[in-house]
């Protein structure tokens, strides 16, 4: 038997570490665990492979536009049918109202009778149209569609863009969306700091925010709300529910909230993916206070 990944390693030890720390999440962690392993084996194979970097223009970043807006995704073509024939089953797995969808996803993925250059573009885009389209040569939904290819897209971008990491720490992006996609972040990570500007720092610590679509870390201020920019002293507030370090920022001003985690106590930072779905008890509790995410995922959504 091949020897497992560390990452994938790493991965299964914080998800049970998580289920032993809240059952409640037990259920939902014997079918998503899997999951969250296969995405993690699936990067570790891609960065072995050698896929080729995301090619962007730096200077998309001073002009205050995402990396990735309009880019080619087009080369990475047989790295999505790749990652889709891997991926969709531990999805069913872990999604199984979405079993059929899947299925049907996957056999087009098998056939390569999607375009997946404009899956990729039209999910990047947000563009409805092409998404639909290409749904309907699958015989799938364009929102399952979606979902799929954001799905399939992770770990894509994840490697591929790991090399944009300076760039963007030069660049000194500060807005509340993701520098390389555009997207809204995910959880926030608040890290001990180093020497830096006091425009980012607050009791010697430095705010993350984590793409909630290809997990680039960029920097942020520690008291400003990423979906608004709001920093107006009394309408920004956080909730927690123990002392792990786990909080939900919350913004009055528009209502809405991000997770993070406290880390610079700890001894080992966690897995952020694992760390994001250990949010789901702290996520039901603000939104039942009237509160919608900054970022919807696939740990959030809460009917």
């Amino acid at each position: 038997m091949a020897k497992e990944h560390d990452e994938v390693l790493r991965v299964r030890r914080w998800v049970g570490d998580l289920r032993q720390r809240i059952a409640v999440l037990a259920d939902m962690l014997d079918t998503c665990g899997e999951f969250l392993e296969q995405r993690a084996r699936i990067r570790a194979d891609l960065r072995r492979d050698g896929m080729a970097s995301l090619s962007v223009d730096p200077d998309r970043l001073i002009q205050g536009a995402p990396l990735l807006v309009d880019a080619s995704l087009r080369g990475y073509s047989d790295e999505f049918f790749t990652v889709g024939r891997r991926l969709i089953p531990s999805m069913s797995t872990a999604f199984p109202a979405l079993s059929g969808e899947l299925l049907r996803l996957l056999s087009a993925i098998q056939d390569r009778s999607l375009d997946a250059a404009a899956c990729m573009e039209a999910w990047l885009g947000g563009d409805g149209t092409v998404l639909t389209e290409q749904g309907e040569r699958a015989t799938v939904a364009p929102q399952a569609l979606a979902f799929s290819v954001g799905q399939i897209m992770r770990p894509i971008l994840e490697v591929a863009g790991a090399g944009l990491h300076e760039t963007i720490v030069e660049s000194r992006w500060r807005k509340g969306h993701c520098p390389v996609c555009g997207a809204g972040p995910e959880i926030s990570v608040f890290r001990a700091s180093g020497e830096d500007d006091a425009f980012l720092k607050s009791h010697g610590g430095q705010r993350w925010l984590r793409c909630s679509r290809c997990a680039t870390l960029w920097r942020h201020k520690r008291h400003a709300c990423p979906a608004c920019d709001n920093e107006e002293h009394g309408t920004l507030r956080y909730f927690t529910l123990d002392e792990k370090g786990e909080r939900a920022d919350v913004c009055d001003k528009c209502k809405r909230y991000l997770t993070g985690i406290d880390v610079r106590n700890l001894v080992e930072e966690p897995d952020l993916d694992v760390a994001a779905l250990a949010m789901l008890p702290l996520d039901i509790q603000v939104q039942r206070e009237g509160y919608t995410p900054v970022a919807e995922t696939i740990w959030n959504r809460i009917d």
